[in-house]
């Protein structure tokens, strides 16, 4: 199962370390997480970038179910939005 995920964070926020509490939200069943798109613009504020995840969520035996692809997503949101002040774009 693939999905994005966009969120603004702080410009200075290392795209590493927004990749790397994404990964560590996710586990078990996030395999990878790469950053697909940065944007920065004045309309989403000063000193700000939108940043868009894809995550790749995988589990060895079988396909994840959408409740566990949807729960994990919440953490990983909630994650971001705690640790790294992040604002989750819907």
């Amino acid at each position: 199962v693939i999905e994005d995920i966009s969120a603004i964070f702080a410009k200075q926020t290392a795209l590493d370390e927004i990749v790397q509490a994404a990964k560590k939200a996710g586990l078990p069943i996030v395999k990878n997480v790469e950053v697909i798109d940065v944007f920065e613009n004045e309309k989403i504020g000063v000193d700000k970038k939108s940043v868009t995840l894809r995550l790749t969520y995988q589990s060895p035996d079988r396909t994840p179910a959408q409740h566990e692809v949807t729960e994990t997503r919440i953490k990983i949101s909630s994650t971001l939005e705690k640790s790294l002040l992040a604002q989750i774009r819907k």
